[in-house]
């Protein structure tokens, strides 16, 4: 449960700026939390609203499938015990 939150909160943040452009390539990134720090990568592929690729990084390997829909403007996400929202 807490790798999948991970990936979707991960999702959530880089999908907000990025929602009326494709983001399809390979996307390396630095995360440090008050849990730790690590280097995640992602490979996405972006079809229209579509999106699939694979995760890499702490927590191992995994498959990942969404939508980025461009009529959203805004997400949030939280984990416990601080929630974190993004707009």
């Amino acid at each position: 449960m807490s790798r999948l939150l991970h990936v979707a909160l991960l999702l959530g943040l880089i999908s907000v700026p990025l929602l009326a452009h494709d983001i399809s390539g390979n996307w390396e990134f630095t995360v440090d939390t008050a849990a730790g720090s690590g280097s995640p990568s992602f490979i996405f592929k972006q079809d229209g609203e579509k999106l699939t690729g694979t995760y890499s990084g702490l927590f191992g390997k995994a498959d990942l499938a969404g939508t980025v829909p461009r009529a959203t403007r805004s997400t949030s996400s939280s984990t416990s015990p601080t929630p974190a929202k993004a707009e």
